[in-house]
């Protein structure tokens, strides 16, 4: 009877064991999940800055290429009204 009863201990440590290790391994796997999904999160919110940063300086150069266009149109018509008005001082 004695024997059973070590039979049924070894059974019950082993089994125990077993659902320790596999506990251990679910834990491990959800960590690294985890870490996956927040490695995930980080590098799309770096992609996100990058994005944005690009986009940011974008808009700046299109915004610096309008003013130089209109500073130019401006020095343009400034110059034709010059050129108009010599004209006009030479015809009388």
């Amino acid at each position: 009877m004695k024997e059973a009863m070590d039979r049924a201990d070894a059974k019950f440590r082993h089994a125990k064991g077993v659902r320790e290790r596999e506990s251990a391994k679910a834990s491990r796997s959800k960590e690294a999940g985890q870490l996956d999904r927040d490695e995930k999160a980080m590098q799309d919110a770096q992609e996100r800055a990058i994005r944005e940063k690009h986009e940011r300086l974008e808009r700046e150069r299109q915004e610096r290429k309008r003013e130089e266009e209109e500073r130019e149109q401006r020095r343009l018509e400034r110059a034709r009204e010059k050129g108009g008005e010599r004209e006009r001082t030479e015809d009388t």
